[in-house]
């Protein structure tokens, strides 16, 4: 529910880029999009697919398998046409004929195309990076694809809005780019609030998790390992300040979508709600 909830991204959008008679198509569109993304995530993430956590050496093998496995979905979306017989495939060619319908142009949908194949890029390193023994990754690694997660996500839902003919103009490059800077704080509080989640599906190399790698050392292998949710949670109550955006961080992010009008307000929104599940996890503690 969640997921299709940010359908209200694309509409937001679609309104302050003057749409009016499509606005409800964007958000259809856009909810379904969002709701795809995480059909092939249940695998992926799975760690009998990518064999974390602490997992060394492999790591071009596992980005083809992740792609590989990635393709048939993704054309799927670009064509309007179910690559195979996969329930995953016909529901994205679903979602293609649904933006083709919607695009007032071939360069809008162009462009959005473009998005969702770089989205879909960043699940592959994403994959890799997260499932990583953090001896193998640097932290500029895990920023990048922290950034991009999060950032490529939000902004494929949000471009729906720009795709009908009555939008007045498309989201900008300047607005292109906040979105990693929103992926950014969004995604880092992700790591928090799915912390405990995450390391148990392997994904232990996050952002929180590399920075309580860095604190701990071994002491945090350990605790993945035996999946000790206790020390994990201690753990990362003293590193979750690296997970934190500064109030001045969101404001600055949240001025350079003012052009979109309640976006700005939605990407604070989720932000602030992924904070409130890990606060509400800790029992309110800051």
């Amino acid at each position: 529910m969640l997921c299709a909830s940010l359908g209200l991204l694309a509409e937001d959008a679609a309104l302050a880029l003057g749409a009016t008679r499509t606005v409800e198509a964007a958000g259809d569109a856009a909810a379904l999009l969002s709701l795809l993304t995480k059909v092939d995530d249940e695998v992926i993430d799975a760690a009998d697919f990518h064999g974390g956590p602490m997992r060394r050496g492999g790591h071009r093998a596992l980005r083809r398998r992740v792609r590989s496995y990635l393709a048939p979905t993704l054309d799927s979306v670009l064509t309007g046409r179910p690559a195979t017989d996969e329930a995953r495939c016909v529901l994205a060619a679903e979602v293609g004929r649904q933006l083709q319908r919607l695009a007032g142009s071939r360069d809008r949908l162009d462009r959005l195309h473009g998005v969702l194949a770089a989205g879909w890029e960043t699940q592959v390193r994403a994959v890799d990076i997260l499932s990583r023994h953090p001896g193998e990754s640097t932290p500029a690694d895990v920023a990048r694809v922290t950034a991009s997660i999060s950032g490529d996500w939000l902004l494929m839902i949000t471009m729906v809005g720009g795709l009908p003919p009555d939008a007045s103009r498309e989201i900008s490059d300047a607005e292109i780019a906040a979105f990693d800077r929103w992926g950014w704080h969004i995604q880092r509080a992700d790591a928090l609030a799915d912390f405990i989640k995450d390391v148990g599906e392997g994904l232990a190399n996050s952002w929180a998790g590399m920075t309580c790698e860095r604190r701990f050392g071994s002491a945090y292998h350990e605790a993945v390992v035996r999946r000790d949710v206790a020390a994990l949670e201690r753990m990362l109550g003293e590193c979750a300040h690296a997970c934190v955006a500064t109030a001045a961080e969101v404001e600055t992010s949240a001025h350079e979508v003012v052009g979109l009008g309640d976006v700005a307000g939605d990407l604070a929104w989720i932000h602030g709600m992924l904070l409130g599940r890990w606060r509400a996890r800790r029992g309110g503690a800051a």
